[in-house]
């Protein structure tokens, strides 16, 4: 049997953080969309105001799977709640439960957290869909939303044209 062992992530461990994410972008056929670099990671998961969280999961101590996450929050239930944005075993690794390793440690985190729940979204080719549902997760009735590229800045330039207009009507 495989000496596993899941550990938080270490800048060190950036380069493989960075393969595993865009080994899924290749995966679910969606690398034209992935522009995250190297430093990105770097940056955002280990720099002084990083974005996430990061576990590692180890075979034999060499990295064999990944999950990054952060907390959010529900304000209909008066508590945080964590949400996943990366859970990634590497081909040579499946079959030996790290996804399912991995995803206790961070239900273990969301409970010290005081968690509500944990959240996380899968796209529609994932063949990791069978996986989630079999550890207990749900779909939910939300319908996921984003707002990004062109129509962001259109909406950010109209907001700061009605801050400068409403600037203007109190002069």
């Amino acid at each position: 049997m495989a000496g596993i062992d899941i550990r938080p992530a270490v800048e060190d461990d950036a380069g493989f953080m960075f393969d595993m994410m865009r080994g899924l972008a290749v995966h679910v056929d969606e690398l034209d969309h992935f522009s995250a670099t190297i430093e990105d990671v770097r940056r955002d998961g280990f720099g002084p105001g990083r974005h996430y969280e990061s576990l590692i999961a180890t075979v034999d101590g060499a990295p064999a799977g990944l999950s990054t996450y952060y907390f959010t929050y529900s304000t209909y239930t008066g508590r945080p709640c964590l949400f996943v944005l990366d859970l990634i075993v590497g081909a040579k690794a499946r079959g030996l439960s790290l996804g399912k390793a991995l995803m206790g440690r961070m239900s273990t985190i969301a409970l010290e957290n005081g968690c509500c729940r944990i959240d996380l979204q899968v796209h529609n080719t994932n063949d990791a869909l069978g996986f989630y549902e079999a550890i207990g997760m749900t779909g939910s009735i939300q319908i996921p939303y984003s707002l990004d590229g062109e129509a962001l800045k259109l909406l950010a330039a109209q907001e700061t044209l009605s801050d400068a207009a409403a600037s203007t009507e109190k002069s």
